[in-house]
């Protein structure tokens, strides 16, 4: 496959963000002075309206504290991918293309198997048949389109665990007869995700915090506390890049 070198190569950076918004309590002294508080609200950023509408605010408005915004993010390199491939057959008779389908998609799944995918990751996303009209010509019953054969089509989803062999899947089922490409992604296992949004979090608890700090600082703020958080998320569309 000519593609395969290519397929090899490519990454595919995922940004991960997270955005928390902390309440902190904070006693703070107005020139010199102990005052009755100062409000130092924060505004969280662009495409995170909805830690702006949450109700923190409010609890500013009924004593002292510090209102800020700490984000984690990070590039990540996917560690699998998403194949959607199909196998459409038409034929007189809906059982004869279902037949033919079933059996066309079974050499399909044994190729997928033989270039190293396991069975819990080929997993069937749809299964239909539908009729094929001639509408230039009608029937006799009641002059509707005239039923000239049936299509059949099966889809099965692909999860490749090694991104480095999704160029010689993609090749086995092709050849084994896949005649329908539906789409590939890349992606981040479910357990590495998990692994990543723990980091990221952490960042956004450390950004948070450190912002906070500093304002009390400047206000000669006594020791601060936290008293809520508001956490939330923002998607960043995947970045593709080759190596040359």
């Amino acid at each position: 496959m000519t593609g395969e070198k290519k397929m090899n190569k490519q990454r595919l950076l995922l940004t991960a963000l997270l955005i928390i918004l902390l309440i902190w309590t904070a006693g703070c002294v107005d020139q010199g002075k102990q005052g009755t508080g100062v409000d130092v609200p924060i505004s969280a950023p662009t495409g995170a309206g909805v830690l702006e509408s949450a109700s923190p605010h409010n609890t500013l408005a009924a004593g002292r504290g510090i209102v800020v915004t700490g984000e984690g993010k990070m590039q990540v390199t996917p560690d699998q991918a998403v194949l959607t491939v199909g196998v459409v057959t038409t034929s007189g008779s809906s059982q004869e293309a279902m037949a033919e389908n079933s059996a066309a998609m079974n050499r399909v799944i044994s190729a997928l198997k033989r270039a190293g995918v396991s069975e819990k990751d080929i997993q069937t996303q749809s299964v239909n048949v539908w009729p094929q009209f001639d509408y230039s010509r009608k029937s006799e019953e009641g002059g509707l389109p005239k039923i000239i054969g049936y299509r059949a089509e099966n889809r099965v989803t692909v999860t490749i665990r090694d991104v480095a062999d999704t160029g010689e899947v993609v090749d086995a089922a092709v050849d084994a007869g896949a005649n329908q490409l539906y789409g590939l992604s890349f992606t981040v296992s479910d357990e590495e995700g998990k692994a990543l949004r723990t980091k990221v979090l952490q960042m956004a608890v450390s950004d948070a915090g450190e912002k906070a700090q500093a304002i009390a600082d400047v206000l000669d703020a006594d020791k601060i506390t936290p008293v809520s958080v508001v956490e939330g998320s923002r998607y960043t569309p995947p970045i593709y890049r080759y190596d040359v």
